[in-house]
């Protein structure tokens, strides 16, 4: 069965939707929510062997500067999550609502939840 996989039709056909999946204008054109939704997901797939989520980790995803750092650790505070940088996340307490808790931390903004309430 692997061979008749990987045959060249086969793999142009992966290569030809993999592209149109990459650039199709609607996956850009998502909701807020479904961008949130992904952030979430990636961040629950940088798991260690252990099933923890690195702090560190999530700080390379939100920050780009040394004051986006303190912001995502104050963020991560606020919604009482570890914060340093050798801290760990564990998997199953990392829910999308504790992200989005987080998130509304990092905004600092008010409206957020009530914009999403309304959705």
């Amino acid at each position: 069965m692997f061979e008749r996989m990987c045959t060249t039709d086969v793999s142009s056909l992966w290569t030809e939707e993999i592209v149109k999946l990459a650039y199709n204008i609607n996956q850009m054109n998502l909701s807020t929510s479904r961008f949130l939704e992904k952030a979430h997901t990636r961040i629950t797939l940088m798991t260690d062997k252990n099933d923890k989520i690195s702090v560190k980790n999530i700080i390379k995803m939100f920050a780009q500067n040394k004051d986006d750092r303190k912001k995502v650790e104050k963020a991560l505070e606020a919604a009482g999550m570890p914060s340093g940088k050798s801290d760990a996340l564990s998997l199953q307490k990392f829910t999308f609502e504790d992200f989005f808790n987080f998130y509304k931390h990092l905004t600092m903004r008010t409206e957020v939840e009530r914009i999403f309430e309304q959705m």
